[in-house]
């Protein structure tokens, strides 16, 4: 057999081809991260803020989520950052005073 001419990886590597083990909170419903708690609040009596994804912010400013990320880290918009593979995200009234800001500078 000669690999790359119709022949799958798994073939080649003498391991059956199969599904891929599930990860743990697959199935899971909702979003990973729907809010935070408030600074200086106890987590069992903090109210919970709205964070907005970056595809989200996309849509509200109607340009693509990898340019809302751009402009989330460099026009001084306030920002969590939860690591590569979850990106950024951003409380509802922290782009709602950026947008208020970017409309007075214009």
């Amino acid at each position: 057999m000669h690999a790359g001419v119709g022949v799958k990886r798994a073939d080649c590597l003498g391991k059956p081809a199969g599904r891929r083990k599930p990860l743990p909170g697959n199935g899971v419903t909702g979003p990973v991260a729907s809010g935070v708690p408030l600074d200086g609040a106890s987590e069992a009596s903090a109210p919970l803020v709205k964070l907005l994804t970056t595809r989200e912010v996309g849509a509200l400013l109607g340009v693509a989520p990898r340019e809302a990320a751009r402009l989330i880290r460099t026009r001084g918009m306030r920002h969590i950052s939860l690591g590569r593979k979850l990106g950024l995200r951003v409380t509802v009234e922290d782009f709602t005073r950026w947008v208020e800001r970017e409309k007075a500078r214009r």
